[in-house]
């Protein structure tokens, strides 16, 4: 039932396997959606004239870690060296923003800029309790 909803949503906002529901020269962007098994998949094409210098902008990046007590010292040095390494190898640059998210018996969010992972100071938060869920 949902799934001939969202059929007939798709079909009427964006083209559908191919067939155009707009024609080409109005829309700068189009989706394409395929059933795919019990669900869909989808293509965004986005016209060329959408794509111009200045007007790209980065995602936002979000660092997701477990920060408990039982991770030791080993959520600093990711925190410390490993996410600051890797993230200027993916190209990011010590000014880019960053959304750090903690995670143990509680959860806390830090906005920071990537340069600031090498000297932020965690701390332990407690421990994540996994029984039940396997």
């Amino acid at each position: 039932q949902v799934s001939a909803q969202v059929d007939s949503l798709l079909v009427s906002a964006v083209s559908f396997c191919g067939r155009a529901s707009l024609p080409e020269a109005m829309a700068p962007a189009a989706l394409h959606v395929y059933k795919a098994g019990r669900g869909h998949v989808g293509q965004l094409v986005v016209d060329q004239s959408m794509a111009r210098a200045g007007e790209v902008q980065r995602p936002q990046l979000v660092v997701i870690m477990d920060n408990s007590g039982s991770m030791g010292q080993w959520s600093q040095k990711m925190l410390n060296d490993v996410f600051p390494q890797a993230l200027e190898r993916m190209g990011f640059s010590p000014d880019d923003r960053v959304l750090l998210i903690l995670f143990s018996c509680a959860a806390t969010r830090h906005r920071l800029r990537v340069g600031d992972l090498a000297g932020f100071r965690a701390g332990r938060q407690g421990s994540t309790q996994m029984r039940g869920v396997y």
